[in-house]
């Protein structure tokens, strides 16, 4: 008699593949990378973007790193890179072919520093973002009329010193073009004396805020226990307290060391 016997198959990964950049001119070259195509080294894969055509393999992971050139093709549309290999695995992903250009005004500066991020080439009349490294540096902005082009200004944020990469998101295309700028220093406190009785005025200057005329200023004392805002404290000489910064990014500010602050470090 026939017997049958069944057992369940779980497909845990489609072929895929990405485009590096997603973006570019006839011309570009793109990085086409593929996976879970057929985990059988060797296995010929066929790719393809209209009529340019490459051929690579597989490794025994069904991976696969290769290039493709753009083109000749009409600028801002879109057309779809094909990988498929000779077991019928395939993938495909899109780009767009375009010019995108991202320029700053400055490429290296301290934290505080004024800065001019200007684009070209993204949608018509479309919403963008920034990033600078993993944090939020500009919030989705709109093209004004029906442009391709937008400048705007940002203050390089409190971080170390260091290169980061600032990366544009293109939210219609879902497209994100990436520039490098470099922190060269961080904002600094310098102050007059290290140790203070109390009811000794202290002097503090600050460098490297935010370079934008009275930009306010919030001020903590802290120890390895607790900390106290002391806004109302920290004055500036015929200014507003707290103080603001100047078009450097610089104050001068002056801090009445409290009575009941105890002997310590903070």
């Amino acid at each position: 008699s026939e017997k049958t016997a069944k057992s369940d198959f779980e497909i845990d990964g489609e072929a895929s593949i990405t485009v590096t950049p997603e973006y570019g001119t006839p011309g570009t070259v793109l990085t086409v990378k593929g996976y879970n195509f057929t985990q059988v080294s060797g296995t010929d894969v066929e790719l393809a973007l209209m009529g340019q055509e490459t051929e690579t393999s597989c490794d025994a992971n069904g991976e696969f790193t290769t290039t493709i050139t753009v083109p000749p093709l009409d600028f801002g549309t879109e057309y779809n890179v094909t990988a498929e290999d000779e077991k019928n695995c395939w993938a495909n992903q899109t780009v767009l072919v375009a010019l995108i250009v991202l320029q700053l005004s400055d490429y290296s500066a301290p934290v505080g520093s004024e800065v001019m991020l200007m684009g070209s080439g993204f949608h018509v009349s479309g919403d963008w973002n920034a990033t600078f490294g993993d944090m939020d540096l500009i919030t989705t902005q709109n093209i004004i009329g029906s442009s391709t082009f937008f400048s705007h200004k940002f203050y390089v944020p409190s971080v170390a010193s260091g290169t980061y990469t600032i990366n544009v998101y293109d939210v219609n295309e879902d497209i994100t073009v990436g520039i490098d700028f470099t922190v060269t220093d961080q904002a600094e406190l310098d102050v007059s004396r290290v140790d203070i009785p109390n009811g000794y005025n202290l002097t503090i200057e600050g460098t490297h805020f935010a370079e934008l005329n009275n930009t306010e200023t919030e001020w903590y004392i802290y120890n390895s226990t607790d900390a106290w805002l002391i806004d109302g404290n920290v004055t500036e000489l015929h200014g507003p307290t707290p103080p603001e910064t100047d078009t450097d990014g610089e104050f001068t500010a002056w801090y009445v060391i409290p009575e009941f602050l105890e002997l310590g470090s903070y």
